[in-house]
């Protein structure tokens, strides 16, 4: 990911959202929607990883986990598996919410703590929004990924 430019990504996710809009076959146009997902989930894991590597910081597992969760719960409702039914739905979401936060939330103290900046007392919310709102994110993110990693 330190290779990729600001606009590489974008233009792969846009791709992904324009093809999954425009081909009519019900079956590739899912394939395309998954594409989005699967690609946001490797570029967090992938650049999480680069980024602890360059602090050196230990691989922490409960990142992964969630990413691996937000990945499975998605390829479950791709499968056709119906988990927006019943009691079960309310704690599946909430903490597929939780995943999304701590994610992004463990990205931004990553990034800093490679830019040699302090994290405490969530001093990392301007890199948290932006890796919250990560299709718009990128485009100031990327630059300082690249540069921290060079």
């Amino acid at each position: 990911m330190k290779r990729l430019s600001n606009w590489h990504i974008f233009i792969v996710f846009l791709t992904l959202i324009i093809g999954s809009q425009i081909i009519k076959d019900e079956l590739i146009s899912e394939l395309f929607t998954a594409g989005i997902f699967i690609f946001i989930i490797s570029y967090f894991l992938l650049t999480a990883e680069e980024l602890r590597e360059n602090a050196n910081k230990k691989t922490n597992w409960f990142y992964i986990f969630n990413c691996i969760f937000m990945l499975s719960i998605y390829s479950l409702s791709l499968a056709g598996i119906k988990i927006d039914e019943g009691i079960i739905v309310l704690p599946i979401l909430g903490y597929f919410g939780f995943s999304y936060i701590y994610v992004t939330d463990e990205l931004a103290i990553l990034l800093r703590n490679s830019e040699g900046k302090q994290t405490g007392n969530f001093k990392q919310k301007k890199e948290f929004l932006l890796f919250f709102l990560w299709p718009v994110g990128i485009w100031f993110l990327q630059p300082r990924i690249r540069k921290v990693l060079q």
